[in-house]
Parts: structure tokens; C-alpha cells; sequence
């Protein structure tokens, strides 16, 4: 009896790990694929992620509203600036960024980027010192997953906002911002996700992301940190972007599915900061998303000052008001309470419409107001 009951114990656990999906490289994107996303910022009733273990069934049927968005996949020599990146196979392209790419049989690693840059209003070609491993293969549970990236931006003087430079008591040849994040994570969970309508086997992939921000300055030839050197006199516009900043990151995977089936974002102390899923493709409602409804300049046409309002969730924020040749007016980083307003002097800015570019530091979403100036 005793050999009967180990031999149906060893058949369940074998048939348990049967189960079990293994993510391979079939998901790795190609040249020519279009990945579709939603991300929302807020979900009524939280997501119920579960514990370790399985199998689990996650559902998440009430994600049917948000901001959809999209990644462009295309062959590397068709970027601008392939000659800087003369391993890369693959391009990834959000917007007005391009990130270059090296794909193997079992890796997608990152080795830089190019194109626009809202902050220091200059296109860039950035190199990653340290390339991130953007997809690794395979995974299955249990696997424990990790990398680290790390890449430097260098601007001259004169690329660069004065009002983030009027303050320091010596004026910098150039300034460069340098970029690292580390990520630890483990393959903790599987089961049967539901979205949409749609069931998925899934791995689940729980993460700690560590990313730090540091600032050097460049005098007489020398790259020097200017925390030490000049103490409280760091603008608060950069001084506001520097430090660590740690995120728990939950990802879903299902093979052959090529996007993530969502990713769910939390702070340290468990509040949520964001979730993109998916797009199935099936209608979507308007977003919920309380902070962007609601968040606003006014009055608008303004001649003097122009007060910015939060919405529900409030932040910080890093806030660029551009013209309409793309030249930074103003630049600050704001602490913007639920509900509250700041306000900015526009006295100095010339008669016309303004972008007021804001980005969230925390959760990383950004809103684009419109602004006309008119006396």
C-alpha cells in the first residue's frame, strides 16, 4: 500500500510539472511585428495577484479600459543612426525613440537608443555601458531571472535649459546624467490567466526593479559630482530626478503569445502604480484614469501665470513647456497633491501655443497639455 501512495504521489507531481508551460523564443518580436498594449493607471477593486505556487487561475476581466499604445519592430540598418550600432539585428520604436537590439537564440539584448529627448530638447544617440537582457529564454517554474543595464547621457552647456544651470555657482563645460537598473526576479507562479474573454497558460514572473539616477558635472576637463562639491546648490529640476527608486513588477507570459499578457507594477509598500496588458483587439471604454481626465492648465489663454491641477492620484512630476519649434521654455520638477494647483509665471514667454510636457516620476506616464499665450 505504502509503495502505491509514493508511486500516485511521484505520477501527480510528475503530471503537475507536465502541466506547466515552458516560454521559449517563439516570443522573441521579429522585424515586421507590431506589439498592442493598453496600460491603465488605476483599476477599481485592485488586481488580485495571488500567492507563489500553482496552478492558479487569475482573472481580469474587468480590464477593458485604458490608454492603448504600440512597439514597431523593424530591421536595424533601417534606423537613422544603425552605424552606431553595427551588432543590432532588430529595431524596437515607441514613439519618436528608437532602441537598437541584438537577438540570439536564447536572448534580446539592448545596446542603446536614438532619437528625441523632451528633457534636454536634443535628439541623442544613447550606448548602454552595461546591456540590459530585455528577454531571456527559456523560462519555466522555477526560474530565477536578472540583469543589469547602465548607460550615460553627455550634454554640452548649451543644449540644456538656463534654468537648470542658473543656480550653480560655476557654470559646467557639460553635464552627464548616468542610468542604472538591476533586476532580480524569480518565475514564481502558474496557472490559467483570463482577459477579454480569452484564457491564457501563463508563468508568472515576480520582479524587483532597482534603478538610480546620478548626476556629474564637467569642469576643467574633469567629470565631478557636483552633490559634493556644490551641496545644496543642485537645481531642484535635476536634484528632483536623482536617487534610487524601486519597483515591484509582476509579468505574465504565455507562449507563443510575443507580448507580455500584462505587467502590474507596485511600489515597495504594495501600492499600485500601473498595469499594461494585452490588446485583444476587443472595444475598450473610455479610460479610467481620474489623474489624466483631470489634469489641466488654466486659465488657458493665459498672458502672466498658468496654474497646473492634478487629479486624484496626484505625484511628482517632471514638467517641460516646450514652444512649437520644440525649445524648452521652463522646465521643474513639482510636487502636485491630489486636487491641487501650481502655478508657473509665463510673463516671459512670447506670444504663441506651448506643449506642457508632464511626467510622472513614480509611475512613469506622461500628459501633454496645450497652452496658448495671448496678450
Amino acid at each position: 500500500m505504502r509503495h502505491i501512495l509514493i508511486t500516485c504521489i511521484f505520477f501527480l507531481a510528475c503530471l503537475q510539472v507536465y502541466c506547466q508551460i515552458t516560454v521559449t523564443n517563439v516570443t522573441f518580436p521579429k522585424a515586421g511585428d507590431t506589439l498592442r498594449t493598453v496600460f491603465a493607471l488605476n483599476v477599481p477593486g485592485g488586481l488580485e495577484l495571488g500567492s507563489q505556487g500553482g496552478p492558479k487561475v487569475w482573472e481580469f476581466s474587468q480590464l477593458n479600459f485604458g490608454n492603448r499604445q504600440q512597439e514597431i519592430y523593424l530591421n536595424a540598418s533601417s534606423g537613422a543612426d544603425f552605424n552606431m550600432f553595427p551588432e543590432a539585428n532588430l529595431i524596437r520604436r515607441t514613439g519618436g525613440q528608437d532602441l537598437y537590439i541584438k537577438t540570439s537564440a536564447n536572448k534580446m539584448e539592448g545596446l542603446g537608443s536614438s532619437g528625441a529627448n523632451a528633457f534636454f530638447n536634443t535628439p541623442l544617440v544613447v550606448k548602454y555601458s552595461k546591456r540590459p537582457a530585455l528577454r531571456t529564454t527559456p523560462i519555466m517554474f522555477i526560474t530565477t531571472t536578472g540583469t543589469v543595464s547602465e548607460f550615460k547621457i553627455d550634454v554640452g552647456t548649451n543644449n540644456i535649459p538656463d534654468t537648470l544651470l542658473s543656480v550653480l555657482p560655476i557654470k559646467p563645460d557639460s553635464i552627464r546624467i548616468q542610468f542604472t537598473n538591476s533586476l532580480a526576479g524569480i518565475v514564481d507562479a502558474y496557472g490559467t490567466l483570463k482577459l477579454s474573454g480569452k484564457s491564457f497558460e501563463i508563468l508568472r514572473e515576480k520582479a524587483q526593479s532597482i534603478s538610480e539616477t546620478k548626476l556629474f558635472v564637467k569642469i576643467l576637463g574633469l567629470w565631478l559630482d557636483p552633490v559634493a562639491i556644490f551641496a545644496g546648490s543642485i537645481p531642484p529640476q535635476l536634484s528632483g530626478l536623482l536617487g534610487k527608486d524601486t519597483t515591484i513588477i509582476y509579468n505574465f507570459y504565455s507562449n507563443p503569445r510575443k507580448e507580455v499578457i500584462l505587467s502590474a507594477e507596485y511600489n515597495p509598500s504594495g501600492s499600485f502604480l500601473g498595469v499594461t496588458y494585452v490588446d485583444l483587439g476587443e472595444p475598450i471604454s473610455a479610460v479610467f484614469n481620474p489623474a489624466q481626465e483631470e489634469m489641466r492648465v488654466f486659465p488657458n489663454p493665459t498672458s502672466d501665470y498658468v496654474n497646473i491641477t492634478s487629479g486624484e492620484t496626484g505625484g511628482r512630476y517632471l514638467v517641460i513647456a516646450g514652444d512649437m519649434m520644440g525649445r524648452a521654455v521652463f522646465t521643474d520638477v513639482m510636487q502636485l497633491p491630489p486636487h491641487e494647483s501650481k502655478q508657473i509665471n509665463t510673463n516671459q514667454w512670447l506670444n504663441g501655443n506651448y506643449f506642457i510636457t508632464l511626467i510622472n516620476i513614480e509611475s512613469r506616464v506622461t500628459t501633454t497639455l496645450n497652452l496658448l499665450i495671448k496678450r
